[in-house]
């Protein structure tokens, strides 16, 4: 699968909703992708304007959390999160830093490192440790399976400031809270049907 395709792939089944973080000469970005005319776009969402960008670029392979990915046969149907445990890595992750995520869990006992679930319910357990979880646009592969996704990093990795900090761990709440929210329309339509 190429890559354009595995971006149409995740956008069809929610990417849109979560946030992704790029860097460029000309700064960092975060925003969403979304349609429009018929393609998918990167639209930003301005927070990280006027951040300089770290004398040291992040390496993102140490600071990875896992992947995001689809998969038709899991139970939810919502987009998959695979730990990092379960993720092809090119390099190992800083040992401290998956050390870490061995130790956040969720009110459930799901443990990040080795989770396999819906990916809302992963940003939860990630923003409730104090994670800020964005999508990368780096392909990843989950270990045996081969169907790639997009990895997952944690974006208090590139040392932004703890106010930006702030109003972006909000900005996901909020996008993750807006999909957990069922309508009463959406919640008789499943009853009546």
């Amino acid at each position: 699968m190429n890559f354009m395709d595995l971006i149409d792939e995740l956008f069809k089944q929610g990417l849109g909703e979560l946030p992704v973080f790029y860097s460029r000469v000309s700064g960092l970005y975060l925003g969403n992708m979304v349609y429009e005319r018929g393609k998918i776009y990167f639209k930003d969402n301005g927070l990280l304007a006027g951040v300089d960008e770290p004398p040291e670029p992040p390496d993102w392979n140490r600071h990875l959390v896992g992947m995001v990915c689809y998969r038709k046969l899991l139970r939810w149907e919502s987009l998959s999160f695979f730990g990092l445990d379960y993720c092809e890595l090119q390099s190992g992750p800083d040992p401290g830093f998956a050390n870490s995520l061995k130790g956040m869990q969720n009110q459930y006992g799901d443990d990040l490192y080795y989770f396999i679930g819906s990916i809302y319910r992963a940003y939860y357990l990630m923003l409730d440790n104090g994670l800020l979880p964005v999508v990368l646009l780096h392909p990843i592969n989950p270990k045996g399976d081969g169907h790639p996704g997009l990895a997952i990093g944690d974006l208090k990795s590139t040392y932004i400031g703890e106010d930006i900090e702030d109003k972006i761990r909000q900005d996901i709440r909020r996008g993750v809270e807006r999909q957990m929210t069922l309508t009463i329309e959406e919640i008789t339509e499943n009853e009546i049907t």
